[in-house]
């Protein structure tokens, strides 16, 4: 009778929204099967449900995550599109943008949590744009799970222990590093912003402007996205993809936050490459994505190597574990070859930027 009750209701839902504008959702995923079981019911059970659900997948079994939306699509009674791909974050999202039909695109990640109302809140700030100003719209970040997940998260997985603490010291971190030790991209980010227009009903729908939409909570006009595309050649581990998107859309239209909107990102407790590559990628990452900017100032550049600093020291903090002590080998290795990037020609970047990454270890 539940599942009848369910079905109903989502019927309901879908003939209210026929003449609204359609969104779809891209998952990216990878060996992250109990992340889905989680995350995509509560994409599905919307009060404005998506058009279209698009999975890429680059597991090595990809047999228990297809089994889970196997089950979730029979449940909510809606075809999931599923595929399989090589790894790579960035590489899976423009497979799956390719497939999108709809005017709006929501890409979070396999385990971000949606709450309910999010994706109606995201859809009002689209569609009451209609001077088409804004590109992509973010939800606000969650801080605390909702009630009826705490169960269901402590018997699927718990989070790393260091998630954890980052997400106790994040609000520390965020005013530490938008106040005053800046980062470099929020310079850069700003420095656009000043020259796109502020629209004044967004505080009617308790929306801001914003310098870039985080990874696991971000959404595009799929016609936007489409004309940029994700850069492929940051990796595997793409860190600093979603940045790189959001200062693109920054070039001609607005980023906004819908603060009505809330995402939980629970993160998977899982790994996803060696200390020595990641402490490489989130410094050399950020150096590239700043080093695309032809209009890159000297003072973003001063305020590079400022913010490094300071990630360095943060860094000290892990030095007691191997993991550490990698992690910071290669944040320091990267910083090294930073130089090169910022003195390369347009043209020639991605080459360097890929002769880099094999220099120190990296695929490409």
């Amino acid at each position: 009778m539940a599942q009848t009750v369910k079905l109903l209701f989502r019927e309901i839902c879908c003939q209210m929204s026929e003449t609204k504008t359609k969104y779809s959702i891209v998952i990216v995923t990878r060996n992250r099967h109990k992340a889905l079981e989680l995350s995509v019911p509560l994409m599905l059970a919307q009060s404005r449900p998506p058009s279209q659900v698009i999975v890429i997948d680059s597991s090595d079994n990809p047999e228990e995550s297809r089994s889970v939306i196997e089950r979730c699509g029979e449940k909510y009674g809606f075809a999931i599109e599923y595929h399989t791909s090589e790894p790579g974050m960035t590489k899976q999202r423009n497979i799956g943008l390719a497939l999108v039909k709809h005017e709006v695109v929501l890409f979070p990640d396999d385990d971000s949590l949606l709450f309910d109302g999010a994706m109606e809140e995201i859809m009002k700030v689209y569609e009451r744009d209609e001077e088409g100003l804004v590109g992509g719209v973010c939800s606000a970040e969650a801080t605390k799970l909702p009630e009826f997940l705490r169960k269901k998260t402590e018997e699927s997985y718990s989070q790393s222990r260091g998630d954890k603490l980052r997400r106790a010291l994040y609000r520390l971190r965020y005013n530490l590093e938008r106040n005053f030790l800046k980062s470099p991209i929020l310079v850069l980010a700003r420095q656009k912003m000043t020259d796109l227009p502020e629209p004044e009903w967004l505080e009617e729908y308790n929306a801001v402007r914003v310098e870039w939409a985080t990874g696991f909570r971000m959404s595009f006009r799929t016609s936007v996205i489409r004309s940029i595309l994700f850069d492929e050649s940051l990796g595997r581990y793409a860190a600093y993809e979603d940045i790189d998107v959001s200062l693109a859309v920054l070039d001609n239209y607005l980023m906004v936050g819908a603060r009505n909107a809330e995402i939980y990102h629970y993160k998977s407790p899982e790994r996803r490459d060696n200390g020595y590559t990641i402490g490489v990628i989130l410094m050399l990452n950020m150096a590239y994505v700043l080093a695309k900017r032809s209009d890159l100032s000297a003072s973003v550049k001063r305020t590079f190597w400022i913010f490094a600093g300071y990630k360095l020291l943060l860094s000290l903090g892990e030095i007691n574990s191997n993991y550490g002590r990698q992690r910071l080998k290669g944040a320091f290795d990267a910083l090294l070859k930073v130089p090169r990037l910022f003195k390369s020609k347009q043209t020639g970047l991605i080459d360097e930027y890929l002769e880099i990454r094999k220099l120190l270890g990296l695929e490409t």
